[in-house]
């Protein structure tokens, strides 16, 4: 969680300098592919809602030729399949900002019980909120993802077994 997109640089919750709350997604092309990814943004939002503000505008910012045609073709597609204009607007890439420490994997900040075994793994706070396997859980806690996907990756965590069964828990009463 961020913010991309402003002209201010270091802009923070409260002082957002034209900049919109962002996500960056680092991913590998030979796990997952582009289109793949647009999919989910798809899925997560109403792209045909229209424009609160400039600080919760749905943006795609591209890193290159292909993925600005690539996103563009997932625009129209979008558009003809809901029968509705698209608001969803592309950007080049631009700097991306860290959101502040409060604002990162809400659900273990909430949930300490697994939480805390993660942050002893990521003592400093960039590591914490920086690290795969705590976004993975954290997204786990919010009932993201498939049963399957769940499964294998538990394991990868680096949880005690006491904590792999907690998160198991909260994963299925969160589906």
């Amino acid at each position: 969680m961020g913010y991309a997109g402003g002209d201010a640089p270091n802009p923070t919750y409260h002082d957002l300098g034209g900049h919109t709350e962002s996500l960056r997604v680092t991913y590998d092309p030979q796990e997952i592919a582009y289109g793949a990814l647009l999919e989910c943004f798809g899925e997560a939002h109403d792209m045909t809602a229209p424009l609160w503000s400039q600080q919760y505008a749905s943006l795609i910012f591209v890193s290159s030729e292909s993925q600005r045609q690539e996103a563009e073709a997932f625009l129209r597609k979008v558009a003809e399949e809901r029968g509705k204009k698209v608001r969803t607007k592309l950007r080049d890439d631009a700097p991306f900002y860290p959101a502040e420490g409060y604002h990162q994997k809400y659900y273990l900040r909430q949930t300490r019980s697994l939480g805390d075994p993660l942050r002893s793994l990521f003592p400093r706070e960039e590591d914490f909120w920086r690290s795969a396997a705590v976004m993975r859980a954290n997204a786990y806690l919010a009932g993201h993802g498939s049963p399957e996907t769940f499964e294998r990756e538990l394991p990868k965590l680096g949880l005690t077994p006491a904590h792999q069964n907690l998160l198991r828990r909260f994963f299925e009463n969160a589906r």
